[in-house]
């Protein structure tokens, strides 16, 4: 969006936001935007103000996002983010729920990522709703906060750290190399020294990805790991439960399959989302060159 400009995503119709018509977007703009789904929130975590600040959850009429999307869409943005304070609770207030609405989205012919939101929405009627989405970008940004189920209790945070972590299983068992990220909070009053240590073997149990060092891995960078860890081909064939012939397209630039290449993640103890499909923004077009 262009500086100065912001799609109006309160307004009574998104078609008739001017900001909205003035997005430009190709290789010089960002190629991501935000259309904001609600405000407010309903929780009232002791933590946090927000609740108090925005008021309760607000959804937007489906109607007005889906024409919003679409008008994205057509004016070339290729990544469009759905977001708000709470998108957990969206479509609660006007007899809708989140996965209505990414129902309603199924058929955009264009990136589509969720921002942060709850766990407790997590089931698998939603996450086939997303499965259903022509590029849906598989990043869940979980909010944890701790992973004590004491200091949750005190955060006023409806769920326990056994319910995290079972949705975190169902996300895996939909989207294999799913990206997975979380905030967590340190130092909560009265949190001891014996509910951090929990709580920080809690968060290396998710084994949520690792925001620091992304990377995409090639075959290459594959068969640097396999010497780093003093491992031949036949061994990691033989712990990831590959077939041999597999093994051989790893040597010859052939597509292998996601499941194959989750299952090399594990054994090689790769961060999940490491290797991921590439969506390229543009292509440059060939130029004849004399050598």
């Amino acid at each position: 969006v262009p500086k100065g400009a912001m799609a109006d995503v309160l307004g009574s119709q998104a078609s008739t936001s001017p900001a909205l018509a003035a997005i430009r977007a190709g290789e010089e703009f960002p190629t991501r935007v935000g259309v904001k789904v609600q405000d407010g929130c309903n929780n009232a975590c002791t933590y946090c103000i927000v609740h108090v600040a925005r008021g309760r959850a607000t959804s937007r009429p489906s109607e007005e996002i889906i024409a919003e999307v679409r008008e994205l869409a057509c004016a070339g943005v290729r990544e469009i983010v759905l977001t708000g304070i709470d998108i957990s609770s969206y479509g609660k207030d006007i007899g809708l729920s989140l996965k209505d609405l990414i129902l309603a989205l199924s058929d955009v012919d264009k990136r589509i990522r969720l921002g942060s939101f709850e766990m407790n929405i997590i089931d698998d009627g939603l996450l086939n709703a997303l499965k259903g989405l022509r590029h849906f970008c598989p990043h869940f940004h979980l909010s944890l906060q701790s992973g004590s189920d004491e200091v949750l209790r005190t955060m006023n945070r409806h769920y326990k750290t056994k319910d995290y972590l079972e949705r975190v299983r169902l996300i895996r068992k939909y989207f294999p190399l799913a990206g997975i990220t979380t905030d967590v909070i340190v130092g909560f009053p009265t949190e001891t020294d014996k509910e951090f240590l929990i709580s920080k073997e809690f968060v290396k149990s998710v084994e949520f990805s690792d925001r620091r060092y992304p990377m995409a891995i090639s075959y290459n960078k594959l068969w640097k790991l396999l010497i780093d860890r003093k491992m031949s081909k036949a061994d990691l064939r033989r712990a990831a439960g590959i077939a041999p012939n597999t093994m051989t397209k790893l040597n010859r630039d052939e597509e292998v399959t996601l499941e194959t290449l989750g299952k090399i993640c594990g054994v090689l103890r790769v961060n999940v989302g490491d290797i991921v499909d590439i969506f390229p923004e543009y292509q440059e077009e060939e130029k004849e060159e004399n050598v």
